[in-house]
């Protein structure tokens, strides 16, 4: 020290706190850890620490708020309202809730079986109409082939070569089979004609003499009477399947085609009926044949003798 008192000023350096005096900002940054209320000014907040953004200080142990359900607990351990069960939590921490299972109503069970009647309905109905339009179609097929189908010969009992009806054992078939169908013992034919692959006939009714009625066989079955103008001579025309040699008949159709002389002829179909100008007139059988450049007719007797060519 100099003789003069040397005077010693002492500066302290006081605290200065992170926010200034009232009505000052805050200081820009905060130091960690610490709660700081806000300020008044709302463009110039303190920007909260991490702690007390995830909803806690730095070493506090609180979590997320969890939801909370009427009636249940907020969390473990915390007791549930009276009459209400307590809250499971699962893994994650969150309650898990219990759910009582509802009842499958008896009006629910019978719209479903509605629905699936419905459903199921609908596929058999379709089905139903396949299979229709299959026969249907089958049907047709058989109908426009003038071939005999293997239904045919099925229902006539026949497995020879024939093809037609008035070929071999055919005509004889379906002759036999018109007669167990029709009414009558034995059935009273009018007229018979046999085609390629069907038959058409007129029988008496055996309940009212004079009443005619057609039938028609095709595709194995004798179809329905059709109603024909009555009679009263109908006692002088008719005959049985057995007053005539239906095999007879078939041979001398199978020569006809030669016995015409058409050139390319061919059957189409023989007739067979008393003849109308003797009453009763005999049995007589016509057989057509058609070519493409004529046609002929071929007359025999019942039993199958060639009688002439017209």
């Amino acid at each position: 020290m100099t003789g003069t008192d040397e005077q010693r000023t002492i500066v302290s350096m006081s605290y200065q706190p992170p926010f200034g005096a009232p009505g000052q900002p805050p200081r820009s940054t905060p130091i960690p850890g610490q709660n700081h209320p806000g300020s008044n000014d709302s463009f110039n907040q303190v920007p909260p620490t991490p702690g007390a953004f995830l909803g806690g200080q730095p070493g506090s142990t609180t979590i997320p708020d969890q939801p909370t359900y009427p009636g249940q607990p907020s969390f473990p351990g915390q007791q549930s309202f009276p009459g209400q069960p307590a809250q499971a939590f699962g893994a994650t921490g969150y309650p898990t809730i219990a759910y009582p299972k509802r009842k499958r109503s008896w009006g629910g069970m019978l719209l479903m079986i509605i629905i699936l009647g419905g459903f199921l309905g609908g596929i058999g109905v379709a089905v139903w109409a396949v299979m229709k339009g299959v026969d249907a179609a089958n049907q047709g097929q058989e109908l426009a082939d003038p071939d005999l189908s293997d239904k045919d010969r099925d229902s006539l009992g026949i497995d020879g070569p024939e093809e037609f009806l008035f070929e071999g054992g055919a005509a004889a078939a379906v002759a036999t089979a018109l007669d167990q169908a029709i009414p009558g013992e034995p059935t009273k034919f009018t007229q018979v004609l046999i085609y390629t692959d069907y038959a058409i006939v007129t029988a008496e009714d055996p309940t009212t003499p004079g009443r005619l009625d057609q039938y028609i066989w095709r595709t194995g079955v004798v179809g329905a009477p059709t109603a024909q103008p009555d009679d009263p001579e109908a006692a002088d025309k008719t005959f049985t399947a057995v007053e005539v040699n239906w095999d007879a008949i078939t041979a001398l159709a199978l020569d006809a085609p030669r016995l015409s002389g058409v050139e390319g002829g061919e059957v189409s179909y023989f007739i067979v009926g008393r003849d109308s100008f003797i009453e009763p007139g005999p049995i007589v059988v016509r057989i057509y044949v058609n070519g493409p450049r004529g046609s002929a007719v071929i007359e025999a007797t019942a039993a199958g003798e060639f009688v002439k060519t017209f």
